[in-house]
């Protein structure tokens, strides 16, 4: 048993040592898994926050942190956080919980703070407000009895029939726009829609042209195989009648014209299964 006070200490120091090093590792790794959460995109948008790039990425929390930091509060704590966002806006007790409200004829959101029912139908539409006027981007354009930015349809009855919208193919073969909407009326320009070339969904209404476009260069290529496989077909012919009854002769020309036969049956299909694809997904 040890007597001296200091011997004690030293006897007990390297389990102080031990406890302190344990308790520090602890709180270390959870502060360290407290500011990674806070610097996790996921965790920003989940909670309802706006994940920002600059500095680094940072959680930018409509209505603040909670209390312990790890995400955004779902709904405003004080009249202030309502007010951080828009000085008309106010805090509202519900039945599912605080609201922020703005004055009538407003609606309220997060990021713009009260906006009009025109304003929401022009952005989630694609176009932008600028002023009390709503701006569309693209080919879009503004319908003023829905307020909202529309694809412009194509009035097809304008057109007039030209050769460019009857013939559709050349000596047989496809053309590349076939199955397109064609403006015979304006030198027989192609009609895309640039909404459309980014869709890779395969149905009638919104089928990417692009896939229209490749779909009759494969058929184009497969009648040029066809063509050739019937070419083929005679050259193999030509050869039975003149091997004169030489047996290898004879199989070689009789190879020649199977062969020829199966590459033409499966071009034929291939052309009538791209054709009946193009007529049904075509404009």
């Amino acid at each position: 048993m040890l007597s001296n006070p200091s011997k004690k200490i030293q006897a007990i120091l390297p389990s102080l040592v031990i406890l302190v090093s344990v308790f520090s590792g602890y709180v270390g790794f959870g502060m360290a898994k407290v500011s990674a959460e806070i610097k996790n995109p996921s965790v920003c948008r989940n909670s309802g926050g706006e994940w920002l790039t600059v500095d680094g990425g940072t959680c930018a929390c409509p209505y603040g942190e909670n209390t312990a930091g790890t995400a955004c509060n779902s709904q405003p704590r004080n009249d202030a956080d309502c007010k951080r966002i828009d000085s008309e806006a106010s805090i509202s007790l519900t039945d599912v919980g605080a609201l922020c409200v703005c004055p009538s004829g407003f609606f309220f959101d997060s990021v713009d703070g009260c906006v009009t029912q025109a304003q929401i139908d022009c952005e989630s539409s694609g176009g932008a407000m600028s002023g009390s006027e709503c701006v569309c981007t693209g080919s879009r354009e503004y319908n003023s009895s829905t307020g909202k930015c529309e694809i412009p349809s194509v009035d097809n009855s304008a057109y007039v029939a030209g050769p460019c919208e009857v013939a559709g193919s050349f000596l047989g073969i496809p053309t590349w726009y076939r199955g397109l909407s064609v403006d015979t009326a304006n030198n027989c320009e192609i009609v895309l829609d640039t909404d459309k070339l980014s869709n890779t969904d395969i149905s009638r209404t919104s089928v990417n042209p692009l896939i229209i476009v490749a779909f009759n260069v494969i058929d184009a290529l497969s009648r040029v195989v066809g063509i050739l496989a019937v070419a083929f077909v005679i050259v193999g012919g030509f050869k039975y009648v003149i091997s004169d009854g030489a047996p290898d002769r004879a199989n070689n020309a009789r190879k020649t014209i199977t062969n020829s036969l199966i590459g033409a049956v499966i071009a034929g299909v291939s052309s009538i299964l791209i054709t009946v694809a193009v007529k049904v997904l075509g404009a």
